[in-house]
């Protein structure tokens, strides 16, 4: 796993409410929750992390197929109902699956960003 991917995997667990992601020596993420409990997790590779994971965050996923030289999934999430939107893209090459996932995991770690930079702000 390169270390973008572990970058987006460790930033998109905190929006997950993980307290701490781990990777094996094979490079396989292990996520342990509040309560201690671990069990692996990786929303970049499994479809089941990746719904949970937009159904937890109440983020939309589109997936535009009809422009066939760039078919590609937009995920957008909202703060709040008044708030600004904001919306992750990736164009699906030969995977649309991947690209799917990619997104979803793209926008938690973004979500998470934001939730630090503004947990600064109200720091100073």
């Amino acid at each position: 796993m390169n270390e973008t991917d572990m970058k987006l995997l460790w930033l998109a667990s905190k929006s997950a409410g993980f307290i701490e992601i781990r990777f094996d020596p094979d490079g396989k993420p292990r996520a342990r929750k509040p309560n201690g409990v671990g069990m692996p997790w990786n929303p970049l590779d499994c479809f089941r992390d990746a719904l949970l994971l937009a159904i937890q965050l109440g983020l939309t996923v589109r997936i535009d197929n009809r422009n066939p030289g760039r078919p590609s999934t937009a995920v957008s999430w909202q703060k709040d109902w008044m708030g600004d939107t904001y919306t992750c893209v990736e164009f699906h090459n030969e995977d649309a699956a991947a690209a799917t996932r990619r997104a979803i995991t793209a926008m938690a770690s973004y979500i998470a960003e934001l939730e630090s930079s503004e947990e600064s702000d109200h720091e100073h």
